[in-house]
């Protein structure tokens, strides 16, 4: 379930304002000019032309804005200048993201701007609910069964169904980074990185028979699933402890304050277990089950149906109770960190065939209104 905790990425900042210095730095430059500074985040303070910034590494900028700096504003998703657009220094606001260019001062942490590109906040939180809701509606996902790099294709398993994933020039691929359970982590990606076994979330226009996904934006990465009984849990040390039924190895697992943890209620659980032993529906509500609980629909991402499930915390899971997790990791991992726990999954592994493959749990978390997408706020500037 990408925890899609979607970037966090600024997808669309990042793109501008890690591209726009090099794009820039060499215009008007003169042949002995020192090299320039560059500052990127988000504006903490603003008092005429003083004002700070709190970049994405935590550090604290303290910038003058030149009289004669060039000032322009341009729209969340830009890669250059073609649309800035000039703006006052007046129009700057306390949680605006600014990538400012100028001289270092001569105290650390300080910077004389002569130039300030402006990307306002208002329009990065329109842009992000915007994609959210596109993520929502044309968004799928499921593990990857083959990659066809001359055809620029790739196949993956979604619902018990293949599904052709067509890419195009303009298409975005990002890749999970490595012992990261932070979507925002995802990093600019090459089909080259994707491999059979990999998960991977798609957005795109789906066929009418929906066997083919043409694809605006492709997320992936390598995680590791583990399903079976909790053997120990420290909430102190927010840590769990399980028998791994695939592997039979035990599996310490880490969790974080980015780590989703979730339990199903007896009707999404059945839900799932039907899916899980390949029977259509489980359209009744379970016996025992809360019929005021969500009432998951065939076709509804399995991803979303967790995400409406009640949070719960360490203190919640006990000795014996049955989980499934998805955590960055391998294959030979022993010490894992996650990235969703999910409780309340005794019918979905009883229903697994003996033998038979667990259902895997996505690593792209979805919320309610479409999936944590990448935070248009984020990013490296």
């Amino acid at each position: 379930m990408l925890s899609l905790t979607s970037a966090r990425c600024l997808l669309f900042s990042a793109l501008v304002f890690s591209a726009i210095p090099a794009a820039l730095a060499a215009q008007n430059a003169p042949a002995a000019a020192p090299a320039a500074t560059h500052a990127g985040g988000s504006v903490l303070t603003i008092s005429g032309n003083d004002l700070t910034l709190k970049t994405d590494a935590g550090q604290t900028v303290a910038v003058h804005v030149k009289d004669s700096a060039r000032l322009v504003q341009v729209p969340p998703g830009s890669k250059d200048l073609s649309a800035a657009q000039p703006f006052a220094l007046t129009d700057i606001t306390v949680g605006d993201r600014i990538l400012v260019t100028g001289s270092a001062g001569s105290d650390p942490g300080t910077i004389t701007a002569v130039r300030v590109i402006l990307m306002k906040e208002a329009a990065i939180a329109d842009l992000h609910a915007s994609e959210q809701a596109d993520w929502q509606r044309h968004g799928s996902g499921g593990i990857v069964k083959f990659v066809d790099r001359p055809n620029h294709a790739l196949q993956i398993t979604s619902g018990g169904k293949s599904v052709t994933i067509l890419l195009q020039r303009t298409t975005i691929l990002r890749r999970y980074v490595a012992d990261s359970v932070a979507f925002a982590s995802a990093i600019p990606g090459t089909l080259d990185q994707i491999h059979p076994g990999d998960q991977l979330r798609v957005r795109g226009a789906r066929s009418e028979d929906g066997a083919t996904i043409t694809a605006d934006e492709i997320v992936s990465g390598s995680f590791l699933n583990v399903a079976g009984p909790v053997i120990a849990v420290d909430p102190t040390l927010g840590t769990l402890t399980v028998k791994d039924l695939t592997t039979k190895r035990t599996i310490l697992v880490h969790t974080t304050p980015a780590t989703s943890l979730r339990k199903l209620d007896a009707r999404a659980a059945a839900f799932m277990a039907a899916r899980a032993n390949g029977t259509v529906t489980a359209a009744h509500p379970a016996a025992g089950a809360d019929t005021s609980a969500p009432r998951p629909h065939p076709n509804l991402d399995l991803a979303a149906i967790i995400q409406r499930m009640p949070a719960v915390t360490l203190a919640d899971l006990h000795t014996g109770d049955a989980v499934m997790l998805v955590a960055s990791g391998d294959a030979a991992s022993t010490s894992v960190t996650a990235i969703t726990v999910l409780s309340g999954v005794e019918q979905i592994l009883s229903a697994t065939p003996k033998g038979g493959q667990v259902m895997q749990l996505s690593p792209f978390s979805m919320s309610a209104g479409g999936g944590e997408m990448p935070d248009m706020g984020g990013g490296t500037p």
